[in-house]
């Protein structure tokens, strides 16, 4: 009578290995089956969100100011698209040691796969190094040099985006808020590698008290000169009742800069917000005024992310605030 042959473990199937024969043991099998696993694809690493601070380099020189950084990457596989978020400067040398954080602001781009870069300039919280955007005296100030030396640390940020390989390749947003809102303006001047379009978040310097500025005329003649070499797109949003830069102001700006410009350039009128809209970029619930706005903005610029309900789009559609092809003036 022959033996009863034992059923073939589904490793030894695969590998022609007969079970039956007492000399194969479990530590057999047990290779066996690792060895399968090494023969199958790896699936695909996916990263985890992550916070975490770097120093930029300003330069390769040795020595030189490191721009301290806040990285955060969201979850997914990469390459993410990215926003680099660029503080103002305050009223008081003081407070410039305070360290940004634009919670809700990072919260929305991450839920919509970007990666959120957050520097702080040189001569402002924890980065070392003097301050470098004075605008000199309020009676003969120099807007121009003092927005230049702003977009010099996002460009230098941009350029360090640029060689990480979780960056997708020119899918970088420099964002701003006043001070660092004219700096992206000064950028975009700049034919900056990897740039697909800046934000400018009520921009503008040299407001020493609300609704009063150092010279407004000085202010314009600023926006006409980065006008005249602008390149990347730009998007221009300041609230009804900003203290610093109020409407009036906000809107020649945005012309004086128009009159040069060939670039692309849409100016938004946010309604009021608060006490004093100028703010309303960093507030915990300012993603549900300006969302809207800057989703159509980034769709036009071809990332896939989807209008709000109140969006910039349906207002354009709308008679009593329809706009000319080239900007948004209510």
């Amino acid at each position: 009578m022959k033996p009863e042959r034992q059923p073939m473990a589904p490793a030894a199937l695969l590998l022609g290995v007969s079970t039956s024969r007492p000399n194969v043991t479990r530590a057999r099998l047990w290779l066996t089956w690792v060895a399968l696993l090494a023969l199958l694809p790896s699936p695909k690493a996916a990263f985890a969100e992550e916070r975490r601070d770097v120093l930029i380099p300003m330069s390769r020189r040795a020595g030189g100011p490191q721009l301290d950084t806040q990285v955060v990457t969201p979850a997914g596989d990469g390459p993410f698209p990215v926003v680099i978020l660029n503080h103002g400067s305050p009223r008081t040398p003081a407070d410039r040691v305070h360290r940004p954080t634009y919670k809700a602001a990072t919260r929305w781009f991450l839920d919509r796969g970007f990666a959120v870069l957050i520097p702080s300039r040189r001569g402002y919280g924890r980065t070392k190094g003097a301050f470098a955007e004075g605008f000199g005296s309020c009676e003969r100030p120099d807007y121009v040099k003092a927005a230049r030396a702003t977009a010099a640390d996002i460009r230098a940020v941009v350029a360090w985006a640029r060689a990480q390989p979780w960056v997708k390749r020119g899918a970088i947003i420099p964002i701003g808020q006043s001070a660092g809102g004219f700096g992206v303006i000064a950028l975009a001047a700049e034919s900056v590698p990897g740039v697909a379009g800046v934000i400018n978040f009520a921009g503008g310097r040299g407001s020493p008290a609300d609704g009063r500025n150092c010279s407004a005329k000085a202010l314009r003649e600023a926006a006409r000169v980065f006008g005249r070499t602008a390149t990347a797109p730009s998007l221009w949003v300041y609230s009804q009742n900003d203290r610093f830069f109020w409407p009036k102001l906000a809107r020649g700006l945005y012309r004086a800069y128009r009159s040069e410009s060939r670039s692309r350039s849409l100016y938004v009128q946010l309604p009021s917000y608060g006490r004093n809209g100028h703010g309303v970029f960093s507030a915990a619930d300012g993603p549900e005024v300006w969302g809207p706005v800057v989703a159509d903005y980034l769709r036009s610029l071809g990332f896939p992310v989807a209008a709000g309900p109140e969006s910039l789009e349906r207002r354009q559609r709308e008679p009593a605030l329809a706009a000319p092809p080239e900007g948004f003036l209510p």
